[in-house]
This record gives structure tokens, C-alpha cells and sequence, in this order.
């Protein structure tokens, strides 16, 4: 199946994670702010020793709790962007408990996924996640005040 095809049929707190360092990133007080007022808790631990490895993060929908691997996630910048990516999955779930639901049009994820990522989510991820997961990727990329503003617009 290809990118345009895809998506042309898709519907589509504590306050560091790595210390006082991650406190001095852009915007990250109020994307902390933002999940603490949508009820989303986080954590960031090694996750090799829970049989995880391999992986930045997770989000469990169940629990409104997003997991940092820092054992794989080790520079701020990933951490800070597997954050993102996970407080996406966190205002789809706001959206609609389910989680079937983007929080973004098909045409925003038409105009701004990568080919890579869209590559990927195919390979790693089944596919009934694979407009959340393109969402999640997509949108990663942008800056923890834009995320906050995301998370805060889909669950308040």
C-alpha cells in the first residue's frame, strides 16, 4: 500500500525527565503543565530491566501514562522528542478512548509525513495503528510548546 493511498482512505507532574538540564528546553514547562492538566503522568527509567528494550517510550493508554526509556533514549533531544511523541498518542486517546482516531486531518499527514516514517510504521507496527503511529511521528517533530497546545486543545 502506498503513503498517498494510505492516507487518501485514513480517518484520519514532576517537571524533568533528565534532570535540571531538561528544565532549560523551549517550552518543556508547559508541555509538562499540559499532560499534568490532561491527567497524563510520566515517568523516565531504564527499561531493560522490565524486558523492554529496544524502544524510546510508551504510551499506556489504560494507566494515562507515558514511560522514557532512558537506556535508549539517553540524549535530552530524544528524550524530549519521544515525549512528544508519546503526548500525542495521549490527546488521541483524549480524542477518542479508543485511540482509532487522529487528532490532525489526512491531509495535514498527506502534506507532512515522511516517506521513512511512513516505511517504518509499516514494518514495525500493525496496521490499525498505522494512522496514529504516522500522526505520533509527524508530529514529534514540532516544538513542546506546540505539543502542549495539542494535548491541551484535545483533552480540555
Amino acid at each position: 500500500m502506498s503513503f498517498k493511498s494510505f492516507l487518501a482512505t485514513a480517518l484520519l507532574a514532576a517537571t524533568s525527565i533528565v534532570g535540571t538540564a531538561a528544565q532549560a528546553q523551549p517550552g518543556s514547562q508547559q508541555l509538562y503543565a499540559a499532560l499534568q492538566e490532561a491527567g497524563v503522568s510520566y515517568s523516565a527509567h531504564e527499561c531493560a530491566s522490565h524486558k523492554i528494550t529496544a524502544t524510546y517510550g510508551f504510551y499506556v493508554p489504560a494507566d494515562n501514562h507515558i514511560h522514557i526509556c532512558t537506556d535508549v533514549a539517553i540524549q535530552e533531544d530524544q528524550q524530549f522528542q519521544t515525549l512528544r511523541h508519546e503526548a500525542v498518542h495521549a490527546a488521541q486517546r483524549c480524542v477518542h478512548p479508543s485511540m482509532v482516531f487522529t487528532v490532525t486531518t489526512s491531509q495535514f499527514l498527506l502534506e507532512n509525513g515522511t516517506q521513512s516514517d511512513w516505511d517504518f510504521i509499516q514494518q514495525a507496527y500493525d496496521q490499525e495503528d498505522w494512522a496514529i503511529e504516522l500522526e505520533a511521528f509527524t508530529l514529534m517533530r514540532l516544538s513542546n510548546y506546540e505539543i502542549a497546545s495539542l494535548v491541551n486543545e484535545s483533552c480540555n
